[in-house]
């Protein structure tokens, strides 16, 4: 009777065994800092603390940017508000839902309208004031409200605004997400409402075109649209996003950056608007609480873009005012997915002050040496 109670209990704690010895032979991923310290050529990264150059490496290679010109647009609208080229206004919801291509395609939007929903934010119109649209952007990367504002703002103007910023050599910036679905996404009916194929090596201005042909045709047919992307598998053709991807150095986004603060801080066509303005970017997690903290990230399909723009609130006398860029080049679809949450959550490591010892270790990993240049 012993050996058949003694049997199952011997069997239980091998079983056991076994599998606490599978977890601890396994090997533990690899950290953001293990992929810095083995893989420095594929890094780009460049640090300014309070107006010092503290890292630069390899930041003179370009990389494909993505949706971080949607600071670019952010700047320009900021110019536009502040001189008054647009008005203080209220948009109407239905308006921007004419952009909306329901959460397969636009989940950014999604979440955007449940948060002002839930905030109280759109009025018994049915309406939302102008600054919380380029909230959604920069917060939910809401691909309507870009659409809308690209539109509003001219992406002739965006693009000057970012050759103002420094960006001499940027690919143009097509500040129309939405348009670049509908032409560059199969799904069913699609030639039946009149979508143009899309031939290669277009110019700027001919490709204008064909998004305000989407355009025309999506103001026509909005729910019906969604309807045929919601009810029915989509494939997009990548290869040619790709292709129309902004691009830019390192240097030139931390260029680009540091002069968008110098304009913030110098004069009234703010871009980094205080916490209660726009957004609230504190971050409670980190215990700090910020004058001005913006960070963008992009994935594409080979490289991770990301910056980062911080002003902590400090005690009198003291500053750790923070513009970070970095690039992950050349990543499989594993490290993609991997790194993708620790770079921006790094990022956002370095804003906070008590986190200072992290460059030094940026500059050990990375072979760079530290530059102490005032710029």
């Amino acid at each position: 009777m012993k050996r058949n109670i003694y049997l199952p209990l011997l069997t239980l704690c091998l079983g056991l065994l076994c599998a606490c010895n599978d977890i601890f032979r396994k090997t533990p991923p690899p950290s953001f800092f293990d992929f810095l310290r083995d893989s420095p050529e594929r890094i780009s990264i460049r640090i300014t603390v309070n107006d010092t150059l503290m890292l630069s490496h390899n930041d003179m290679i370009s990389a494909k940017t993505g949706t971080l010109p949607d600071i670019v647009t952010a700047q320009e609208f900021a110019r536009q508000y502040y001189t008054r080229e647009i008005a203080d206004s209220m948009v109407s919801m239905t308006t921007l839902g004419v952009y909306y291509l329901g959460p397969k395609a636009d989940w950014g939007h999604l979440n955007w309208y449940n948060h002002v929903k839930s905030a109280g934010l759109i009025s018994s119109e049915d309406k939302i004031h102008i600054r919380e649209v380029i909230r959604g952007i920069l917060q939910y990367k809401s691909m309507a409200n870009t659409e809308y504002l690209g539109l509003l703002l001219g992406p002739e103007k965006i693009n000057l605004m970012a050759g103002n910023l420094g960006l001499k050599e940027h690919r143009p910036i097509i500040p129309f997400p939405v348009s670049n679905f509908l032409l560059f996404t199969a799904f069913d009916s699609k030639e039946a409402e009149g979508f143009p194929a899309i031939p290669q090596n277009l110019s700027f201005e001919k490709y204008l075109q064909y998004c305000h042909i989407a355009q025309t045709i999506l103001k026509r047919r909005p729910g019906y649209i969604r309807k045929l992307i919601s009810d029915h598998p989509f494939q997009t053709d990548n290869s040619h996003m790709e292709d129309w991807q902004p691009y830019g150095t390192a240097e030139a986004y931390h260029a680009m950056v540091r002069e968008i603060a110098a304009i913030n801080n110098n004069n009234g066509t703010r871009f980094f608007p205080p916490a209660n303005e726009f957004a609230d970017w504190r971050l409670s997690d980190y215990g700090t609480t910020y004058r001005h903290l913006v960070i963008q990230q992009h994935v594409n399909q080979q490289n991770i873009a990301a910056f980062g723009y911080a002003d902590p609130l400090l005690p009198a006398g003291q500053r750790y005012k923070t513009e970070i860029i970095l690039f992950l080049h050349q990543l499989s679809e594993e490290e993609r997915m991997q790194f993708s949450p620790m770079a921006e959550q790094f990022i956002r490591g370095l804003t906070v002050p008590r986190n200072k010892d992290l460059i030094v270790r940026l500059q050990e990993l990375t072979g760079a040496d530290k530059t102490g240049k005032s710029i």
